[in-house]
C-alpha cells in the first residue's frame, strides 16, 4: 500500500498523490460513538468511513483529503469554519434536494451547514481546502447523533454576516467550455504560447468575484508540449482524465492523480495523445502566468 510525499513548506519542489496508491485509514482518533440507526442509516465514523491524507501543508498552503463511505452512510448536519470544496471521485450522494455523482461538486462557504446521504454503492469524495486544520460542529437537530458531547457551536467564531455566501455546486462534464490561450479566466497571461490557441479550452467551475477561492477545470486536445511556465499562486492540480507529464517526473499524471504545485515553481508539461483534462484549485481567483519558453 502507497504512501503519499508530503514536503515542508519550505520545499517548492511538486507534490505528488494518487488517490489509489494512498493510505485510507479509519479515523478512530477523531469519533468514539457507537453505531446509531437513522431511518435504515448508519452514523458510524469509526467503521463506516476512511480518509486519505493526500496533501497535508502548514495552515500557509493548501490541503487535500480523500473521504470513502460505505453504502447508505449518512452525515449529519454540520459545518466548518473553512470554506471547501467537494468533488465525487466514486459512487453519487444527495446534499439536500441535490444529487451529486462522479466529476460534479460544490464550493462550500464557511459556517453554511450541509448534509450527505450516500446511495446503495457508497462512494468517495475529495475535500479541497486552504488548510488541514479545521474544526466541525453539528446542528442541534443531529447533534444527538453524534454523542452526547457532540459540539453545536466552534469555540471563538462566528459566521460571516455575508448572506451572498451560499452554496455552489458544479458539474465538471456540463459546465461550459472556452477556449483561452492561457489557463482560465482569471489569467493575465504575458507572452502566451500559440500552441495553446485552439487546443486549450476551460470551465469555470467557481470562480469568486472577490479575489477568493477558484476551481477550474483545464482540457488540452491531444498530444501536446506546454513550454516551461510560472504562476503568481499555489495550486492543486488533480487528473479527470488522459495523462500529462511534467518535467521532472518519474511517471505520468493520470486519472486519479495529481500534485500540488507552489507559485515558485517553473514547471513544463506534455500530454499523452489522448489529451488530458484537469483541475486546479487556488486560493485565488486571478493570477499571472509567465512564459520562461514560447512555441
Amino acid at each position: 500500500m502507497g504512501t503519499t510525499s508530503n514536503s515542508p513548506a519550505s520545499d517548492n519542489s511538486p507534490r505528488h498523490f494518487d488517490v489509489h496508491d494512498a493510505y485510507w485509514y479509519t479515523p478512530l482518533e477523531e469519533r468514539q460513538h457507537s453505531a446509531v440507526p437513522l431511518s435504515g442509516k448508519q452514523t458510524t465514523f469509526t467503521t463506516n468511513i476512511r480518509r486519505a491524507s493526500l496533501l497535508v501543508d502548514p495552515p500557509d498552503r493548501l490541503s487535500l483529503y480523500g473521504v470513502a463511505f460505505e453504502p447508505g452512510f449518512y452525515i449529519p448536519t454540520h459545518f466548518h469554519e473553512v470554506d471547501q470544496f467537494l468533488l465525487v471521485i466514486r459512487g453519487e450522494f444527495s446534499m439536500g434536494s441535490h444529487r451529486l455523482r462522479l466529476g460534479q461538486g460544490a464550493f462550500m462557504p464557511a459556517g453554511n451547514p450541509y448534509n450527505v446521504t450516500w446511495g446503495r454503492a457508497g462512494g468517495s469524495f475529495l475535500e479541497f481546502r486552504e488548510t488541514p486544520a479545521y474544526q466541525t460542529a453539528f446542528s442541534v437537530k443531529d447533534a444527538p447523533l453524534i454523542g452526547p458531547n457532540a459540539p453545536t457551536a466552534i469555540p471563538g467564531w462566528s459566521k460571516p454576516k455575508d448572506d451572498r455566501r451560499k452554496t455552489v455546486f458544479f458539474d465538471a462534464e456540463t459546465c461550459p467550455r472556452i477556449e483561452c490561450a492561457g489557463f482560465g479566466p482569471g489569467d493575465q497571461a504575458i507572452n502566451a504560447p500559440s500552441v495553446l490557441t485552439g487546443s486549450a479550452c476551460y470551465q469555470a467551475l467557481h470562480m469568486s468575484d472577490d479575489n477568493g477561492y477558484s476551481m477550474i477545470s483545464v482540457a488540452i486536445d491531444g498530444a501536446l508540449d506546454v513550454p516551461c511556465h510560472q504562476q503568481d499562486s499555489d495550486k492543486i492540480l488533480y487528473v479527470l482524465s488522459g495523462e500529462m507529464r511534467l518535467q521532472g517526473t518519474s511517471s505520468p499524471l493520470r486519472s486519479g492523480s495529481g500534485m500540488f504545485v507552489s507559485g515558485k515553481t517553473p514547471i513544463d508539461l506534455s500530454t499523452g495523445p489522448a489529451g488530458v483534462k484537469y483541475l486546479e484549485f487556488r486560493k485565488q481567483s486571478r493570477w499571472a502566468t509567465q512564459w520562461m519558453g514560447r512555441a
